[in-house]
């Protein structure tokens, strides 16, 4: 909580949370997972037990491996993320959860006030958000057997 108030105070909408132990490696987002694109790859923090998988995260990787994009799972320094951004190694970062499908992020400012903003916004984000949404409302085929024809008139036995 008190993060959180501390982040709205500096006029930010969410706290990147680092791992517990060393305070270097990406986490997740507020309640988010995390992305970045980097050298063309997409690259999200693997599963270590104290974030949750979340179920739109495992969509978002399904959907970028269909399209033929390399999706990497790995400890993600955050200071590997700056120098990235400076450099342009790391183009774009989203954030994804339930509730808000796909989020792009635009700036991650350091604790001493630095501001490092990503060169794409929202480019492929939109487009996982598009692809996601158009299964879920069956508008595009899918793939991965995600939906689920229910009858019309269902009663249960």
């Amino acid at each position: 909580l008190q993060s959180a108030q501390n982040v709205q105070r500096r006029g930010y909408d969410q706290s990147l949370w680092l791992d517990p132990i060393e305070m270097k490696y990406i986490e997740e987002l507020s309640g988010m997972n995390f992305f970045i694109l980097q050298n063309g790859e997409l690259h999200t923090p693997q599963l270590n037990g104290s974030f949750l998988a979340g179920i739109t995260r495992d969509s978002i990787i399904s959907l970028a491996r269909h399209k033929g994009i390399t999706v990497v799972e790995r400890d993600i320094p955050i200071q590997e993320v700056l120098t990235g951004i400076q450099s342009g190694a790391v183009s774009e970062i989203f954030a994804c959860g339930t509730a808000a499908i796909v989020s792009p992020v635009s700036v991650i400012a350091d604790a001493d006030g630095t501001n490092y903003a990503v060169n794409k916004v929202d480019d492929l984000a939109a487009t996982l958000r598009q692809s996601l949404l158009a299964i879920q409302e069956q508008r595009e085929a899918d793939p991965f057997s995600w939906t689920a024809a229910v009858a019309e008139h269902y009663s249960p036995a």
